[in-house]
């Protein structure tokens, strides 16, 4: 079936505002577009730091003992000996043979079986140690730790970092006495909407009750600025609706977060909370939407 002359001439005014907005993104990749707050920045640092120290400190208490979480004898030994869990066992491709582990799937497959607070901790430690690597340190240079990231000390936590130094100028440059994140910005992802990569902001954690540490308040306002917030969740789809006025889509980007599920549940004819995000029928139906909007066809 032929796409209608009128929805191809809608079309190419979309690609008309792709384009033009892949100058603009650009000219934001080479000039850094997100002012940050330095002080607040190596604030945030120290307070990854020390919510590390308050989950492996009570580990440690739980345990009775300290030892060393990047070495694979003495967690082995802690899980399997000290604490009596039973063995958590993956496949070696390598010796062919199945062998004990006490990687994050054996942490999360022990916490779901047994609930216990000393895994809570762990598995918390292991997630902030993960998220000081990707989101805070990321943006600041240290000196060498002493220890070379070869043990858990407490001044790098085996992350090898030692004391900030400044700011990562890979990533933070500094212009007219502020700091600006840059970062490759992409016009296109495969879905159709932004996209971003080292640094990819998209990704940046908003808050986390669990950890108590705000993170997206890093980005700041100059003094004479407003920064302002806003909620672009099916930016797209809204884009498609306005530009095609098209009613039934306008309707479906207004329910918000409900959009698919609501649909799924006429489709399907089963109840909207079966629907929710992540389920099959509501996969289903995204994939359905947007394939439309992207004028895929069946060959």
């Amino acid at each position: 079936m032929p796409i209608p002359k009128e929805v191809l001439e809608r079309s190419a005014q979309l690609d008309y505002i792709i384009q033009n907005l892949g100058l603009i993104l650009t000219k934001m990749t080479d000039f850094g577009c997100a002012p940050v707050c330095y002080d607040l920045l190596k604030f945030k640092h120290h307070a990854w730091i020390d919510r590390m120290n308050e989950a492996r400190q009570k580990v440690f208490d739980e345990v009775g003992y300290g030892f060393n979480f990047n070495s694979p004898k003495d967690t082995r030994k802690v899980l399997y000996e000290t604490l009596g869990y039973d063995p958590v066992y993956i496949y070696d491709k390598t010796k062919r043979e199945e062998r004990v582990t006490t990687n994050q799937y054996a942490l999360g497959l022990l916490y779901f079986k047994h609930k216990s607070e000393v895994l809570r901790s762990w598995g918390l430690f292991n997630r902030l140690r993960h998220r000081l690597s990707n989101f805070v340190d990321k943006l600041l240079e240290f000196d060498d730790c002493p220890c070379k990231g070869k043990t858990s000390c407490d001044k790098c936590l085996g992350s090898g970092n030692g004391n900030i130094t400044g700011y990562n100028s890979r990533y933070v440059k500094e212009r007219d006495d502020w700091h600006y994140l840059t970062y490759v910005i992409l016009p296109l992802a495969i879905s159709g909407r932004l996209n971003a990569m080292d640094l990819n902001l998209l990704q940046w954690p908003r808050n986390s009750k669990t950890w108590d540490i705000d993170c997206r308040d890093v980005i700041c306002a100059k003094d004479d600025e407003d920064l302002i917030s806003l909620d672009l969740s099916k930016i797209e789809r809204l884009t498609c609706a306005v530009l095609f006025n098209d009613p039934v889509m306008l309707e479906e980007v207004n329910l918000g977060s409900r959009a698919f599920s609501k649909m799924a549940s006429e489709v399907f004819g089963i109840p909207e909370d079966q629907c929710s995000k992540g389920t099959d029928w509501y996969v289903a139906i995204k994939t359905s939407a947007y394939s439309h909007q992207y004028f895929c066809q069946e060959e």
